[in-house]
């Protein structure tokens, strides 16, 4: 947990940055539905997946 802690603070912005994991089946609607931003999904690669 420290590693992922401290990696969060390097990215250096101002904007808050949230990270999502799970079955996105099951909550990428609800995630949508918060109206906080911008939503990217991304692979376990880091690659970008196409709606």
């Amino acid at each position: 947990m420290d590693a992922v802690n401290e990696a969060a603070r390097s990215v250096g912005t101002a904007v808050p940055i949230w990270v999502v994991v799970g079955d996105r089946s099951q909550i990428e609607a609800k995630v949508r539905a918060t109206g906080l931003g911008e939503v990217r999904v991304i692979d376990a690669d880091g690659k970008a997946v196409l709606p």
